[in-house]
């Protein structure tokens, strides 16, 4: 019996002394972790643990359920740990845990924090240049640049090599206090390439200048041949010819030669030199034949590229709207009735807007508010809307018919048009209307290329016409309507080539659409109008080119 009683406490004592080492084995939860931003970084803090941990597990990611990244830290006694260059703005999470050997107690409770903004970049230097030729030698070059006034400035970088973009070497000034740079130890007859940061006092560096180059000397080195950007027709006898230089910061570039002819490959023209010019306009040169251009660069030291890629333009004959006088035979008048007709057509404007004028002045606050009744207020089932008068604004989208409006002024105008309406008996009645539209655009080629040519439109359209007008339902009026146009026309093209063309045509339209009045009895008469238009307006046929189209308008109406 004493025997295994003995026994069962040596048992106990053995288990007693197992379960301690396991206890120890396993480190505590670190306590107390906490996190403090400065910027673009973060420092986890945590009570130190008591027992026997030998060091931290920190775990971290921008999503509480992914701490995918970890960082161990020695030490039972280490308490914080900082985390550097961390993403701007971004929220991370955080967890800690303790190990002992490769026993790793489970994560702390998860705290996060947002970090900063951080150090921002120093502005990039301005002004960058070689500073001039004669501080080119065989073996050095020096750069220059504005002196940056910032306060924190620590120093400049250069960077340089021997290829566009790449630089295999750099070097960093020595303070902020300066605005040149000598760079030395260079090859002679060579062509270097440089670029330029500045840096603060929080080793934040700037984004680079553009790219500048320069020949060490002595400089035989062609310059690269400039590229033709654009050659097109500038006018009915010329050509406008646009380049750029593949290095634009070469320092000893010091022109531009185009070169043309009118066979492919051969350029018998007298070279035309444009400094350090971007663009030129050829004058002078002949319709309907095909001319072929080239550019060639020089330096100061008579080093000239060879030729660009070559570029091909046809001098074709151009048109504007209205060029061809066979579209419109017998359509405008001499510019003496051209002048009488548009004073008619602006009289009537003018009356209708005398009208409307006074009429706003004598109700100017019903009007304003019925603008926006109109436009806010709900249709709503009422009495039925008394009046023999209407006035009218309305805006519009105009969509042309004759295609070639579409190549020389686009495919769209916006007229604004004011009308009057008069009943004549109950569903009857009688309509005037004037507009007026605005357009610019350039002359177009035979086949359909845009020139230089720049050309104005003025159209303002006046119509007579008569409508059947029939109320749905209280509140909702439709209606349909037809008459004629007179529209005063006016095309006035920058090239002489091209006369200006004035004066009137005739035509016809229909019309339909709706109005809807607004409910309220304070402001009864106003409302919107809804109306769709198509007009053909070609002297009723007899040309060959037709003005008219399709005209969409909404706008705001007055019954009285």
């Amino acid at each position: 019996m004493r025997h295994l009683i003995k026994s069962n406490l040596l048992a106990f004592a053995l288990l007693l002394l197992l379960s301690g080492y396991a206890l120890a084995a396993t480190p505590s939860i670190p306590q107390g972790v906490s996190l403090e931003v400065s910027g673009t970084s973060i420092t986890v803090k945590w009570t130190a643990n008591t027992d026997s941990t030998e060091g931290y597990k920190i775990s971290y990611g921008t999503s509480s359920t992914s701490l995918t990244t970890s960082k161990e830290v020695t030490g039972k006694n280490t308490t914080s740990y900082k985390f550097e260059n961390l993403e701007p703005l971004t929220t991370y999470y955080f967890a800690v845990a303790a190990y002992i050997g490769s026993e790793t107690s489970s994560n702390s409770t998860t705290v996060n924090a947002t970090t900063g903004t951080g150090p921002s970049k120093p502005p990039t230097p301005e002004n960058f240049k070689i500073q001039s030729l004669d501080s080119i030698t065989d073996t050095s070059i020096t750069l220059t640049w504005k002196e940056d006034t910032e306060s924190d400035l620590l120093f400049y970088r250069v960077y340089y090599g021997t290829s566009a973009g790449h630089y295999s070497s750099k070097a960093e000034t020595e303070g902020a206090n300066l605005s040149a740079f000598e760079v030395g130890g260079l090859e002679s007859g060579k062509r270097y390439f440089f670029a330029l940061t500045s840096v603060n006092t929080d080793r934040q560096e700037s984004d680079k200048t553009s790219e500048i180059a320069a020949d060490t000397t002595p400089d035989t080195l062609a310059p690269p041949a400039p590229e033709i950007t654009f050659a097109g027709i500038a006018g009915t006898e010329s050509i406008t010819i646009k380049i750029k230089h593949p290095v634009p910061g070469l320092a000893d570039i010091k022109g531009t030669k185009i070169l043309y002819g009118t066979n492919p490959g051969v350029y018998d023209s007298v070279p035309i030199d444009i400094g350090t010019g971007t663009s030129t306009t050829i004058t002078g040169l002949t319709q309907n034949v095909t001319y072929y251009f080239v550019a060639t660069a020089y330096d100061y030291y008579n080093n000239e590229s060879g030729y660009s890629a070559e570029k091909k333009v046809v001098i074709e004959k151009s048109k504007t709207l209205l060029s061809d006088d066979s579209s419109f035979s017998g359509c405008f008048v001499s510019s003496s009735d051209a002048r009488k007709d548009a004073v008619a057509a602006l009289g009537i404007m003018a009356a209708i807007l005398f009208i409307a004028a006074d009429f706003f002045k004598k109700y100017r606050a019903v009007i304003m508010v019925a603008v926006i009744a109109g436009i806010l207020a709900p249709v709503s089932p009422a009495a039925a809307i008394d009046g023999n008068n209407t006035i009218a604004l309305k805006w519009g989208y105009f969509k042309p018919s004759e295609s070639l409006y579409e190549d020389v002024y686009d495919n769209s105008s916006s007229p604004v048009t004011i009308l009057y309406e008069r009943k004549i008996c109950d569903n009857i009645l009688a309509d005037i209307e004037a507009g007026y539209m605005w357009k610019s655009g350039y002359a177009v080629t035979v086949s359909g290329e845009e020139t230089g040519v720049k050309t104005e439109l003025t159209l303002i359209p006046v119509s007579i016409g008569a409508q059947y007008e029939y109320e749905v339902m209280p509140f909702v009026s439709i209606f349909g309507g037809l008459g004629g146009e007179l529209w005063y026309v006016n095309e006035d093209p920058s090239d002489d080539y091209f006369k200006s063309n004035d004066g009137t045509v005739s035509g016809w339209f229909v019309k339909g659409g709706l109005k809807l009045f607004t409910q309220s009895e304070m402001f009864e008469g106003a409302g919107l109008i809804l109306e769709s238009k198509y007009s053909a307006v070609s002297r009723f046929g007899d040309n060959d080119t037709d003005l008219g189209g399709v005209m969409l308008n909404a706008g705001l109406f007055y019954r009285f």
